[in-house]
């Protein structure tokens, strides 16, 4: 089989792609922190598109480093 550029099929599905991601790193989060600390931090989710998403994250640092760990070594 041929190789297929997905560029249009990612730009059509975008929103719902961001959705997953968003479901992703949230169960991440959830994970690495416990849902009982979920209502101590803030998740902004951030950028215009695929290429430039990022999250801020607000809370005490002890949790922010612990989000941070979870994301960057998943």
């Amino acid at each position: 089989m041929d190789e297929i550029n997905l560029d249009d099929f990612l730009r059509a599905n975008e929103s719902a792609i961001r959705w997953q991601v968003e479901s992703l790193v949230l169960q991440q989060v959830t994970q690495a922190i416990g849902r009982e600390n979920l209502g101590k931090v803030t998740l902004t989710f951030q950028g215009s598109t695929l290429d430039d998403f990022a999250v801020h994250v607000e809370g005490p640092g002890d949790l922010k480093a612990k989000i941070e760990e979870a994301l960057r070594n998943p």
